[in-house]
């Protein structure tokens, strides 16, 4: 096990990223998952006719295209959503708590999940890459793959090696895993440094572009003057 103590711990963080999550959640993966939780067999039932008869098509202008069914996804928006993507990824969260690495404050291992996307933490880079693959085999293993391209690393805590130069991490598809210095979660951007901190540089550039564009746009009394 890996603790936080108070002697100025450096914290090395991973987020991981489902590639496509939603459109890719495996529908018999799901059915397993129900069975296992001793869901009642006439509501599992229901949800695998339900899942059979969803169909989607694409538009383009006033047309559409043919109807084809739907193997995998899960309705972005529909009220039970949710919670089939919450049993759906909570082996995840199972098989890394049961790895017993990562950041420990009194004994409660840290970590964060919100939809698809996963934050591991450790103090430790060789730590963060066993927590890596601990939970990249279990997101193999309900048949989801891990985005190389939005997983990456960064530092965020007070401690003498916080600006040392890390190993980089591999994904199993031998992906090299990039250490950066802003990252973005939830629409905040977090910095790399010495202290935690959050960045707003990125959220006013998207404030004022568009209010530049309206604010310069002519009104209607000077235009005819």
């Amino acid at each position: 096990m890996l603790f936080i103590d108070n002697n100025a711990s450096t914290v090395n963080i991973c987020t991981v990223d489902l590639s496509k999550a939603f459109d890719r959640m495996n529908h018999f993966v799901l059915f397993i998952k129900l069975r296992d939780r001793r869901l009642p067999l006439q509501l599992l039932n229901i949800f695998v006719l339900w899942f059979s008869m969803s169909k989607t098509c694409v538009r383009w202008g006033s047309y559409d295209s043919h109807f084809i069914n739907l193997a995998a996804g899960v309705r972005q928006g529909g009220v039970l959503s949710p919670y089939f993507f919450a049993i759906f990824v909570d082996d995840i969260v199972s098989k890394v708590v049961e790895s017993s690495v990562g950041c420990y404050i009194r004994n409660i291992l840290f970590y964060f999940l919100c939809a698809d996307n996963i934050i591991l933490l450790s103090p430790s880079v060789c730590g963060l890459q066993r927590l890596l693959r601990v939970c990249e085999m279990a997101i193999n293993e309900i048949d989801m793959k891990t985005n190389a391209s939005k997983t990456v690393c960064i530092r965020i805590h007070v401690g003498p090696r916080s600006d040392s130069t890390c190993a980089g991490l591999t994904l199993c598809s031998g992906a090299q895993l990039k250490w950066v210095n802003t990252w973005r979660y939830l629409g905040m951007y977090f910095v790399k440094g010495r202290t935690f901190r959050c960045t707003f540089v990125e959220a006013k550039k998207k404030f004022y572009s568009p209010f530049n564009a309206i604010y310069s746009r002519p009104t209607s009394k000077s235009r005819y003057r």
